[in-house]
Order: C-alpha cells, then structure tokens, then sequence
C-alpha cells in the first residue's frame, strides 16, 4: 500500500532575502523616527487643533491595508526616484532635529515613506498607495495654539471672527462694540481667544475635503477646489458658533454662554461645516454614488422596476405568443 507524500512548497530565498530587508527597513524607520512619533501623539493629545490626529492616522492605515490586494499583484519594477526623495527626507529630518522644528520631522516621515515605496516597488505601487501615504500629512502638526511663531496667523484670524460676530450681534439687534478681540454687549463682554479662532474647524475640514474628494474619485482640480471651500466653510461655522455664544450671553448670560453650551457649540461647529463640505459637488463619483445610493432605496422600498423576462427582446413580443396557432403550441412539447 503506498502512501502518496505530501510535498510542502519552500520558501524561496528571494521573498526570504526581501522580507529581512522589510524588516530592516521598519527597525530603522522606528529608531530614526521614534522621537518624531512621540511628539505626534503628543500634539494630538495636547493641541486642540490636531486632536483629530489620531483620526486621520487611522484613516490612513485603514485606506492603505484596503490597497494591499492592489499592492501585491502590482508588477515590481524599482524606481531610482525613489532615492532623491528619501534623501530629500532625510535632510528634512536633520534640519527638523538642528532647529527643533519637529513638523519638519513629521513631513520627513511621510517623505521618506513614499520614496522607500517608490525606489522598493516602483511606480506603479507608488500610485496605488499614495493617498493613504500623502493623507498622513494631515495629521502633522503645522500650527500650535502654544507656538508664538503662530500667532501670525491666529491673530488675523481672531480679528476676522471678532469683526464678523460683531456685524452679526449688530444684525440682530444685540447692539455689539468691538475692541479689538473683545465685544461688548448689554450685559455680556466676550472675548476671542485662540480656540475660538476656527483654526481648528479649518484642519479637520480640510481632511475631511480631501477624503471625500478621495472616496469620490473627484479629479485633481475639484479635488483641490474641494479642499481650498474647506477654509471660507469653517470660518463661516465659527462666526455662526461665536454669534450664537454672544446671544446665549445676553439672553441667559455668562454662565450659560461659557459653560457646557460653548463646548457643545464647537461640536455643533465641525457638523455644519462638515455637512456644507458634503453638499459641493465632487464630480463623477459623487453622482454616482447618488444614483447608487437611490437605487439602493428603491430597492429596499420596493420601487425598483421589474426587469424584463430573459427572451423578449422587442416590444409586443407578449401580444404576439397568444396569436400562435392550435398547430404550432402542438409542436411545443
């Protein structure tokens, strides 16, 4: 009695040699990078304006294990472009460590990714992932609430705010003076201070745009079109948030407009902008989804149109059948 041998297929040296090299590379990443990544996770924890961090790393994780299929039976053809850009990462690195500018880091990490991508696989994987990649940046840290050399930005923003909530407190009757960033109403004086600038509603917007733009397979102009509305959609929301501040502080007065109401109103903030930025038009693929998601609809509501029965191929082809002769069903059988 012979028994068949079973024969187990050996690892072949290459993806052996390939994968030591992958796990060299990911060592390296994290003892290079490792001061970097604290730092992210700090600034997430820490900064108001990027707590959405942790957000957008898992977005980008989950967006890239989904091209992983994508990514395996794309064909390897290294590129030798890969090799300036991680070099141009890395000198991004060294000038982040010698200023102490760790957005510099940040930015390096997300370079040298793509460039290892690039000079390891090829173009053609390159593409596949470059969203999930690129969509990191995002949750670098660009402007701190703590940081002075920001506030070349913030303050402009907070005069803009201050000026638009007091035009608006005055449209409706509250009868608002503004003093730089504080305005004086009856019985309430509130200030904008650097929470309230909508810096934060001006980030999260931004990646919220660029996922939307992504999912949607808008083209690179709408794409960018779609992220630069985020800008004028969170300051519009945070004019509406501090209006509503300003009547709650009138009308109920300060406790009230300081209290669990404020906080909610941030909240409040980010959904309205969030909605406004799912209303622009994002091209083919939101109308798609539309037709996809109404179709869906009808189906679940029973309103879906009946398909044809296979075999009528022309109108009246009903009306015919029962005009054939006694004859002719007889053959049938």
């Amino acid at each position: 009695m012979s028994v068949d041998a079973v024969v187990r297929p050996h690892p072949k040296p290459g993806a052996q040699a390939s994968a030591g090299w992958y796990m060299l590379i990911v060592l390296a990443a994290i003892v290079i990078y490792g001061p970097t990544i604290r730092w992210l996770f700090e600034s997430w924890t820490n900064d108001r304006f990027y707590s959405h961090g942790f957000l957008v790393a898992a977005l980008s994780i989950w967006l890239f294990i989904k091209k992983l299929p994508n990514l395996r039976s794309a064909e390897i053809r290294p590129s030798r472009w890969g090799v300036p850009l991680v070099a141009s990462g890395l000198l991004f690195a060294v000038a982040g460590a010698v200023s102490d500018i760790m957005t510099l880091s940040g930015i390096s990490l997300v370079m040298v990714a793509a460039g290892m991508m690039l000079a390891c696989r090829g173009e053609n994987a390159f593409r596949t992932v470059t969203f999930p990649i690129v969509y990191f940046l995002f949750a670098v840290p660009v402007i701190s609430a703590a940081s002075d050399a920001s506030g070349r930005v913030l303050t402009p923003m907070m005069e803009f705010a201050t000026s638009a909530t007091a035009a608006f407190a005055d449209l409706i009757g509250l009868h608002a003076v503004r003093s730089g960033t504080i305005i004086r109403l009856p019985g309430y004086t509130m200030e904008v201070v650097v929470p309230c600038s909508g810096m934060s509603s001006v980030v999260g917007l931004m990646a919220l745009a660029a996922l939307l733009a992504h999912l949607s397979s808008a083209r690179p102009l709408r794409s960018a079109f779609l992220i630069a509305a985020a800008v004028p959609v969170a300051l519009a929301a945070n004019i509406v948030r501090l209006t509503f501040t300003a009547l709650l502080g009138v009308c109920f007065g300060e406790k009230i407009a300081s209290g669990f109401l404020h906080e909610l109103s941030g909240i409040f903030t980010f959904l309205l902008g969030a909605v406004l930025i799912a209303c622009i038009p994002r091209g083919r693929g939101s109308e798609f989804g539309a037709i996809e998601s109404a179709a869906v609809v009808a189906d679940m509501n029973g309103d879906r149109p009946a398909k044809p029965k296979q075999g009528r191929t022309f109108a009246g082809a009903e009306e015919a059948e029962p005009n054939l002769t006694a004859s002719n069903r007889g053959t049938k059988r």
